[in-house]
């Protein structure tokens, strides 16, 4: 089996790598990547950078490169919803654009069923089964992110909020599941938090990046031994 991952940053990536512990690291097309076997899975990382042109870019260079049978997303998010706190993670069920009207995805070429992206039911079950044998100083919740290209403050959370009903929102997992679903590829994302709505800004995230990262390398470790 072969699985395609995506991260958006070094800070995001480091832990990730940590226990993988790729054979090849290179950088092509400005980006950087590792490749290497876990399990008898054999991957293919990309550190994809911020925001949705990056993650879109990388994650269809990923695939036209590699052919990958399913497609991973790691990294951290912003929680929407009160009752996440920092650390906690997310098991993207579904995902959408938050900044990009319904109509230009569903009526327009290449026309997409839905905007609303929705994860791989089999991958979830499989890392939900790993899930529950383990034992985590964090809680895992289930269900919608979104994204958009801004750092989200207090005055569009609630209109957010109101408008998707997420968990949590982020930079680039829509645009990430867009191209796994225009591929045909099987895919999920998992995020951690690094702020929420009672503990937010900027130097909450830096604050509290690494702390995240880490969890969701666990996560990440613990999806690549699910699909073995």
């Amino acid at each position: 089996m072969k699985i395609g991952i995506v991260v958006p940053s070094i800070e995001e990536i480091k832990p990730i790598v940590h226990f993988l512990n790729p054979k090849q690291k290179f950088v092509s097309k400005k980006l950087q990547w590792y490749k290497g076997e876990h399990k008898g899975i054999t991957y293919l990382a990309v550190v994809c950078g911020i925001g949705k042109v990056n993650s879109a870019a990388a994650t269809q260079m990923l695939i036209d490169t590699f052919n990958p049978d399913k497609m991973l997303m790691f990294g951290v998010c912003g929680a929407i919803d009160e009752n996440l706190d920092i650390g906690d993670a997310l098991i993207c069920t579904s995902v959408m654009h938050h900044d990009f009207n319904e109509e230009f995805l569903t009526q327009n070429e290449p026309v997409y069923e839905s905007c609303d992206f929705l994860a791989d039911k089999e991958i979830i079950s499989s890392v939900k089964a790993a899930i529950n044998k383990g034992n985590f100083d964090f809680n895992i919740f289930y269900g919608r992110l979104v994204t958009g290209e801004a750092f989200i403050e207090d005055n569009k959370r609630d209109e957010i909020q109101k408008q998707f009903c997420p968990y949590c929102v982020d930079m680039e997992t829509a645009a990430f599941a867009q191209v796994c679903v225009l591929n045909e590829k099987p895919f999920l994302a998992i995020r951690t938090v690094t702020d929420t709505p009672k503990k937010q800004g900027l130097s909450v995230f830096r604050q509290n990046l690494k702390k995240a990262s880490f969890n969701v390398a666990l996560l990440a470790k613990i999806t690549l031994d699910s699909l073995k």
